[in-house]
């Protein structure tokens, strides 16, 4: 069993396959992860090198570990002169420090992998979305996975989503696509966005969140899963609202990038704005599932012209 894993570099989205694929060979209930600007070094390594009562193997995970504090790195590399192995460290840098790959290949590939993706190129985005549309069975000519390359801007991140918009659209009948489904896809992504209808909602402008809201319905959006996004946003908006200092709370599930991105709503958005938000998904939530559809869209709007 490999004791540490390395991951770093400039493609993100191989990046966190990667992390996908080595996070989800252990339960969950084994797995603790740290985040490396909010890491308490003594409580960090008391755990690194404490045993568990109820597993003989865990996984602990630091993502952002560049941006780990005080002597991080010290212990670290004291500590990677002899890794336990009933612990299996994951180590999520932007730039793998140089130190840490000395150090890692001295151990051996046996005992610790190290994976630094380089920016993904033209060519290489081909093929990562070749071999995503082959996993689902779904067949194209060369000239589609061209266009959605080219759509990306030669963007790895922004192919990626791109692809996972389409694999929702082809779902499990439609087994090959064709340039129209991409302009039909992406078309839509783009006019009916629910984050399109949420960042309205929180910088309260009320023209584009009804013209969002106009955009989803034509596009075929349900209620229910309006309501649940918007049920998700309020929730981290106000848990940003209540955080100390800025900090996400601990075994908060949200993603670094979002959690930036609703501390840049925090001024425009007090508690009892957030309330009313509550207040309106319940309505939601109610009316969409016991009356026709109409009550709900009035809600909605009503809502909304009260931003």
């Amino acid at each position: 069993m490999v004791d540490v894993f390395v991951l770093g570099g400039e493609n993100p989205v191989f990046l966190k396959e990667e992390l996908d694929k080595i996070t989800h060979s252990f339960p969950e209930e084994d797995r603790a992860v740290y985040y490396g600007d909010e890491l308490e070094l003594e409580d960090f390594f008391t755990d690194l090198l404490t045993g568990s009562l109820f597993s003989a193997h865990r996984m602990l995970i630091v993502r952002n570990a560049d941006k780990a504090k005080g002597d991080f790195e010290k212990q670290l590399l004291n500590y990677l002169k002899d890794p336990s192995a009933s612990v299996c460290l994951v180590l999520e840098y932007q730039k793998i420090p140089t130190k840490i790959l000395n150090i890692t290949s001295e151990l051996g590939n046996k005992r610790a992998v190290v994976h630094n993706f380089k920016k993904a190129w033209a060519q290489d985005q081909k093929r990562y979305a070749h071999r995503r549309l082959d996993d689902k069975g779904v067949s194209c000519d060369a000239s589609v996975i061209d266009l959605l390359v080219t759509f990306a801007g030669e963007d790895i991140e922004e192919l990626a989503g791109m692809l996972d918009k389409l694999i929702s659209y082809v779902g499990t009948d439609k087994k090959s696509i064709d340039e129209k489904d991409i302009q039909h896809v992406l078309e839509r992504a783009q006019n009916a966005s629910i984050f399109d209808l949420i960042d309205a909602i929180f910088n309260h402008d009320i023209a584009r969140s009804l013209q969002s809201l106009q955009d989803l319905l034509h596009a075929g959006e349900s209620y229910p899963a309006m309501t649940a996004m918007f049920y998700r946003a309020t929730k981290i908006m106000w848990a940003v609202k209540t955080s100390n200092n800025g900090q996400m709370p601990a075994g908060f599930a949200v993603s670094p990038y979002e959690w930036r991105k609703y501390q840049g709503f925090v001024s425009k958005n007090n508690l009892r704005f957030l309330s009313s938000c509550f207040e309106c998904i319940a309505t939601l939530e109610m009316e969409s599932k016991t009356k026709p559809a109409i009550f709900a869209q009035t809600t909605f709007e009503k809502f909304l012209c009260s931003l």
